[in-house]
């Protein structure tokens, strides 16, 4: 008995023995490895894709809260100002130039990003886009879908006509809002949220919540594509600047064909559940405004407008819908917009739906202004989507290309006015002749 007790003593003390070294070197270890210094070199920073206030990134670095710009020790600034990049948050004024403030993104060269991490970087794969707007324009259709996402989009597109392998990967992997608080990208009209998730399912839309959780994290991020998006650098290009717009700066890059199919044919199969047959006769798609309020015809000429339509609807040129689309779900909407040729209707956000309308030679955006008065909205949605685009005054067909080489917007004392005239014969025989040419 005497011998298996001792035999047991032997064993259990040397267990105990093991049990201490691993728990000596375990610590040694772990101790090692959060105070290590980081391997040289670290993936440096490129630039994949730029326009002012549109940046794509490879191997951003964010680190409390602020962006780091990676660059081989002796390697050049690759944009130059960074305002070009990113300005300081804050609503916006017209015109306006924004500075950073010196926190929010920065250079540094590959030895001081060393010194300053100290840590391994947390690897954030995938695609990002990191939209520094505020919530003066996230709770708008127009804002959220014809500008950021429409312009990350292009971005992505002038990107994937150099390196097309990267098409084939899911873009956003995420959305990250700095400077929105809870749900403040939602809008009033309910359809930011429905598209989004239609468009991007995998994409979440983090806000400030995440944003200040990363920044607690006490240790670098890689993100390995990241789009860096924002309105206030926009000012830097020219047509960001004259046109008061924040797509106008990207519309330069080049992108392909239809660029926005596989975004539009996504929605159309998530949403309405199939990609619809588009109609043989062209159709026209009136979106009123006559309940808004503001920005909306006068009683005679909304009555003469409709009357223009259906007769062109009774000589065969084409179909018309006269759409209300409040009224309607979001499903109903997006296949309207869809089925049309020609969408006409009073400068408003209604006519954001345009991006939902396949391009063609004919497709065709009418938008309807107090004379004299305009603005670049829809016109710079219809450049970047590929659709034909003027402007109505009454009775004049106005040129939005020749417009925005030389002329400021004009929000004048009229442009609101809820008793705007135009002349529905006019319009039904422009309709005609750009249909039948």
């Amino acid at each position: 008995m005497v011998r298996p007790i001792l035999r047991f003593g032997v064993y259990l003390a040397l267990v105990s023995v093991f049990l201490v070294c691993i728990r000596f070197f375990s610590r040694s270890t772990l101790s090692e490895a959060l105070n290590s210094t980081l391997p040289l070199p670290l993936p440096h920073t490129s630039v994949l894709a730029h326009a002012p206030g549109f940046t794509l990134f490879r191997n951003l670095y964010l680190f409390d809260g602020t962006m780091y710009i990676v660059l081989e020790d002796g390697g050049s600034l690759p944009i130059q100002p960074l305002e070009r990049v990113l300005t300081k948050v804050g609503h916006m004024r017209p015109g306006e130039q924004r500075q950073l403030r010196g926190d929010e993104i920065r250079y540094i060269n590959m030895t001081a990003a060393i010194a300053l991490f100290r840590r391994l970087p947390i690897t954030l794969d995938g695609s990002t886009i990191i939209l520094y707007d505020t919530d003066q324009f996230t709770t708008h259709y127009y804002h959220w879908w014809a500008e950021v996402i429409a312009g990350a989009w292009r971005l992505w597109s002038a990107h994937c006509l150099t390196s097309p392998s990267d098409a084939s990967h899911p873009f956003p992997s995420r959305f990250l809002l700095p400077n929105i608080n809870g749900d403040r990208w939602l809008d009033p009209a309910k359809l930011n949220a429905p598209l989004t998730i239609a468009a991007f399912p995998w994409a979440p839309v983090e806000t400030s919540t995440k944003w200040e959780l990363l920044k607690s994290l006490n240790k670098p991020l890689i993100l390995t594509t990241v789009a860096v998006l924002d309105r206030g650098s926009t000012n830097e290009n020219f047509k960001g600047n004259m046109w008061g717009k924040t797509l106008g700066s990207v519309l330069d890059l080049p992108v392909g064909l239809d660029h926005w199919r596989t975004l539009r044919e996504r929605v159309l199969k998530n949403l309405v559940g199939t990609i619809p047959r588009r109609p043989e006769i062209p159709n026209v798609l009136y979106i009123s405004r006559q309940n808004w309020g503001r920005r909306s015809l006068d009683t005679i000429s909304n009555a003469r407008l409709i009357e223009g339509m259906r007769a062109l609807e009774q000589e065969g040129v084409c179909t018309f819908t006269y759409a209300e689309m409040d009224k309607f779900t979001v499903e109903k909407q997006v296949a309207l917009a869809y089925n049309a040729t020609v969408i006409l209707g009073v400068h408003g956000n209604g006519l954001t739906h345009q991006i939902w309308m396949p391009p063609t030679p004919k497709s065709l955006v009418l938008e309807i202004f107090s004379p004299q008065h305009f603005a670049y909205d829809f016109y710079a949605t219809a450049v970047t989507v590929g659709h034909n685009h003027f402007g109505i005054w009454f009775d004049e067909e106005v040129d939005m290309n020749v417009l925005s080489l030389s002329y400021w917007p004009n929000l004048g004392p009229r442009f609101h006015a809820p008793d705007i005239s135009v002349d529905g014969t006019f319009v039904a025989n422009l309709i005609r002749r750009h249909l039948l040419e």
